[in-house]
């Protein structure tokens, strides 16, 4: 682009014409034209990016929201390969995020966790008792509203109380059943979850004061 702008600015031609006005007129046209191209060109490349970045976390956040409504991502492989597949996709258009945009605040990894959790609790509501298992329906359904919400509205958002609330009554009926897998598997899943909830809340409120 250089020698192509100094090969321009030589105004090469087959006659002589020593109009210095015409001359300067190109000459900053051509450098303004340069300047407001190269502008353009990373200010799309940002938006463009951003763009793309938002689409692929809200296709993340879908696919969580129907692995807790056990739509077919049961799993753990499937939504593994399909989640580090988004993630793959996500890591190289963050870089050319604005760290002000709030997909700054989206971590994949953590999302890939909570869904891991998810597909646990799936498991473990197979072969826990009855009343258990539907509190387990219960608090997948409302991740699954939680997650379809946030997909909805393009930005990570604070986990609703009455979820919160959920875990934690789920945890305190799991934990009291004998030792066995569905029991192991159900606390697993809930522990990871309240975790992810409760780290969600702290950074949102970190956010909101700021120290």
């Amino acid at each position: 682009m250089a020698y192509s702008a100094r090969a321009t600015l030589l105004n090469l031609r087959s006659t002589y014409t020593g109009d210095f006005q015409s001359f300067v007129n190109s000459s900053v046209s051509i450098v303004l034209g340069v300047g407001f191209f190269i502008v353009m060109t990373r200010l799309f490349r940002s938006v463009g990016a951003e763009l793309s970045a938002r689409r692929l976390v809200r296709r993340a956040w879908t696919v969580i929201a129907e692995a807790s409504a056990g739509h077919g991502v049961l799993d753990r492989d499937v939504f593994t390969a399909r989640m580090i597949d988004l993630l793959g996709q996500l890591a190289s258009r963050m870089a050319a995020v604005s760290s002000d945009s709030h997909l700054a605040t989206v971590d994949l990894l953590d999302e890939i966790r909570a869904g891991l959790n998810v597909i646990e609790l799936r498991r473990a509501r197979r072969v826990l008792p009855e009343t258990n298992a539907a509190a387990l329906d219960r608090l997948l359904d409302a991740v699954c509203r939680h997650y379809r919400e946030q997909a909805a509205h393009g930005r990570k958002l604070a986990a609703p109380a009455a979820l919160r609330e959920a875990i934690d009554a789920s945890l305190a009926r799991v934990r009291t059943l004998p030792p066995g897998t569905g029991r192991d598997e159900g606390l697993l899943g809930l522990i990871g979850l309240r975790h992810f909830f409760a780290a969600g809340e702290a950074e949102a409120a970190e956010i909101a004061v700021p120290a």
